[in-house]
């Protein structure tokens, strides 16, 4: 049995029932989450523009969210180690 975590989702089970379309099925859920708190930044973005240094911040913090959803895209790919 494994625990993981995959975009805020927590997966408890066991990886030899677990078929590699329900892998990918769940990966894709994380990303929609994703996808979902990207477009909340960009929405607080636009508001704070104006801020500096939240500007900054949440510049980083979007930056890391796409960064993951990259590495999601590339193991779905099957190009990602």
């Amino acid at each position: 049995m494994a625990i993981r975590q995959i975009g805020g989702i927590f997966i408890i089970s066991n990886d030899k029932k677990m078929t590699q379309n329900k892998q990918i099925d769940i990966l894709w859920k994380a990303v929609n989450k994703q996808g979902k708190y990207i477009e909340n930044l960009e929405k607080m973005v636009a508001i704070l523009n104006k801020d500096n240094e939240y500007k900054y911040l949440f510049n980083k913090r979007l930056e890391v969210v796409e960064a993951f959803i990259n590495n999601i895209e590339l193991i779905d790919k099957g190009e990602f180690n």
